[in-house]
């Protein structure tokens, strides 16, 4: 090779190596919209934090970006550009998202979940009811605030601290926990059986209730007009009970007259029926249950049949003195007088009874 050409090809390299090109130099490709588009505005309470050509996606997809934003009747108009390929039915709603706490806010268009809308044309507006604007930085500094100072923190240590608290000693009583509810699945697992019977009669008894369904309901529907009645008369039949226990209490004291027989025969009927109660809820077949009864028995009954001791000897029955002595020598036909007496005494024992049932002086 000659001198010559090597001259030139030295002095090549030197000028291209003087107006060397590096990779920061060369321009980048604006982001944009390229083919045929067409423009939707939609209006926000703020746009702010939305930088100069935002991205503006749907379902995460690049489908246009932002092409200025106006102040309106103290909101933003944000007007964007989509590819013509993209087509939004009415009642899409846009929102400013951001995909991860510090990055840039972009628009997210969302179709409604309802298609069979017309679709919005060149020039239609989002209203600001159907839009969502970004929170503010302000605001995520305030929420974060609350978070960290509102008690959130302090309540989850202190639950967690609990939860140590209660499994201390080594984890012996989460130890005793695990250890007594495996000891329950087994027992529960040695008793499939038995629980597999109860279940299966659970659902024989609800097969033969569903089976007498009608039958039930006949009886209810039968029982409901004699219901309504009780229900009606309820007043009447609680008067009439009132009632029965005013005569049984005056009853009580028929017995005794002269206020010295505590007894009464409603009282010893109270107690035999009690004995006889006692005897019959008892499921148990002893000689308890016949002594249980006989003392209220012998008590009540002091031969093989029911009967009264009664005493008439303030009952002046003509000239007998005491009629359980006939061979009296004081016996006598009876005279005028001797009824007299007798009308007298039973005069003196009705007013005694009538003192003692009403009260004296009534």
């Amino acid at each position: 090779m000659s001198r010559l050409p090597r001259l030139a090809a030295a002095l090549g390299l030197a000028l291209l190596t003087g107006c060397s090109v590096s990779v920061e130099d060369l321009p980048l490709p604006a982001p944009g919209v390229n083919g045929p588009s067409y423009h939707l505005d939609a209006v926000f309470s703020n746009a702010l934090n939305l930088p100069d050509r935002a991205k503006v996606r749907v379902g995460g997809a690049d489908v246009g970006e932002v092409e200025s934003m106006t102040a309106r009747d103290y909101t933003a108009v944000v007007r964007m550009r989509l590819l013509d390929s993209v087509r939004l039915p009415v009642g899409t709603k846009a929102e400013l998202r951001s995909a991860t706490p510090l990055g840039d806010i972009f628009v997210s268009l969302v179709p409604p979940a309802e298609g069979g809308s017309p679709l919005l044309r060149d020039g239609d507006t989002i209203a600001l009811p159907a839009t969502v604007a970004a929170a503010t930085v302000e605001d995520v500094l305030a929420a974060t605030t609350l978070l960290v100072n509102g008690g959130v923190i302090r309540n989850l240590t202190r639950v967690l601290n609990g939860m140590g608290d209660a499994m201390n000693d080594d984890g012996q009583r989460l130890t005793a926990l695990i250890a007594e509810s495996r000891d329950l699945l087994a027992t529960m697992a040695s008793r499939t059986g038995d629980l597999r019977g109860v279940l299966a009669r659970t659902a024989a008894l609800a097969d033969s209730l569903d089976a007498r369904r009608t039958a039930i309901n006949e009886v209810i529907g039968s029982a409901a007009p004699a219901l309504a009645v009780i229900a009606d008369n309820t007043a009447q039949i609680a008067g009439l009970a009132d009632q029965i226990a005013a005569v049984t209490r005056q009853l009580q004291k028929f017995p005794s007259i002269q206020g010295t027989d505590t007894r009464s025969i409603i009282h010893d009927l109270n107690l035999l029926s009690e004995a006889f109660n006692e005897s019959a809820v008892d499921p148990r077949v002893t000689m308890a249950n016949l002594l249980r009864i006989l003392p209220p028995t012998l008590k009540f009954f002091s031969a093989n049949a029911a009967h009264s001791d009664v005493e008439l000897r303030q009952v002046v029955l003509g000239p007998v003195d005491d009629p359980g002595h006939l061979a009296d020598p004081e016996f006598r036909v009876p005279e005028s007088a001797d009824w007299a007496n007798l009308v007298g005494s039973l005069a003196f024992v009705l007013t005694q009874l009538g003192n003692r049932v009403m009260g004296p002086g009534r």
